[in-house]
């Protein structure tokens, strides 16, 4: 609700509105991970519109910035399994860090094990 008053009294560039969306997609990133493609949506345009209104090495423009690639990560983890591209011929513990860095739901088990039936329980 603030979010959407500073909206419409302030517009979509003015800092404290980017800041206001910027820390409602920390939100969505730390507390509600099952939202993060709205984070991410949300946060794409906060990060182009930051570089453009602050520059692109602004703190606050590389903060959104770096928030938006764990989304993007984060993101992955709910992605199905047939959608990526994986590289089977790493080594188990280097390809279970890269695609699953959180697991701590049952989606992220029910992927992993998936993965671990692709990759080969013997080679584990």
């Amino acid at each position: 609700e603030a979010t959407n008053e500073l909206l419409q009294s302030l517009g979509d560039s003015h800092p404290l509105t980017l800041m206001a969306l910027h820390n409602q997609c920390e939100f969505h990133h730390h507390v509600a991970r099952f939202h993060t493609h709205l984070a991410r949506a949300q946060l794409e345009p906060v990060v182009q519109r930051r570089a453009e209104t602050l520059g692109q090495s602004h703190a606050c423009t590389e903060a959104s910035r770096d928030l938006l690639g764990a989304l993007v990560q984060l993101g992955r983890l709910f992605e199905a399994p047939e959608a990526r591209v994986v590289d089977l011929s790493q080594p188990w513990l280097v390809l279970c860090v890269k695609l699953y860095p959180v697991l701590n739901t049952r989606v992220h088990f029910k992927r992993c094990r998936a993965t671990v039936r692709e990759y080969g329980v013997g080679r584990i």
